[in-house]
């Protein structure tokens, strides 16, 4: 999963590149980190770890989070950006960290302040908090922050609806 951080910096840039989508920005943002707060993450992913697609197929038909409210697109977007991240735009660190038995945590704690500065993140939801001002002034040992950079930029300016409607159409997310 991306970063807190990385997370909240996807749903505030998409709510600039969307002026008129996001009313409740705060239960957007909510809805952003959510999956990642859970205790169950299998559960709370929709599986999405188990098989490519499979947890935004499940998203995308479940009944129990509303995908078209503020909250619920957070959420989508959330399962979006993991499922870019770990199967498609960073597969190759992804590989290489598990080769070497790890995680990217370290790099998290090493992107959080340039990700903080870039994006002007400010404000987060109190139950990120504890996350939010983690930093270390170390290189990163997996992630670029430029290669980071474009994936936040990139991600933010998708249209849901269109990801809603590839996903119900075909099972997979447009990249």
């Amino acid at each position: 999963m991306p970063s807190f951080n990385i997370h909240i910096a996807i749903a505030n840039q998409y709510i600039k590149c969307h002026p008129n989508e996001i009313k409740n920005e705060e239960d957007f943002i909510k809805g952003s980190i959510a999956p990642d707060l859970s205790n169950n993450k299998y559960e709370s992913h929709y599986d999405n770890y188990a098989e490519r697609h499979n947890g935004l197929s499940k998203f995308v038909e479940q009944t129990e989070i509303d995908i078209h409210t503020d909250y619920g697109k957070g959420y989508f977007l959330h399962l979006i950006a993991d499922e870019l991240f770990y199967h498609m735009i960073f597969r190759q660190e992804c590989i290489t960290a598990k080769k070497m038995n790890t995680d990217f945590y370290h790099d998290w704690d090493c992107l959080n302040k340039p990700i903080i500065e870039e994006y002007k993140i400010k404000e987060v939801p109190k139950e990120a908090e504890k996350y939010f001002n983690i930093t270390l002034e170390e290189k990163t040992q997996f992630l670029e922050f430029q290669k980071v950079k474009r994936f936040i930029d990139d991600l933010s300016k998708i249209s849901l609806k269109e990801q809603e409607k590839e996903i119900k159409n075909n099972r997979n997310p447009i990249i």
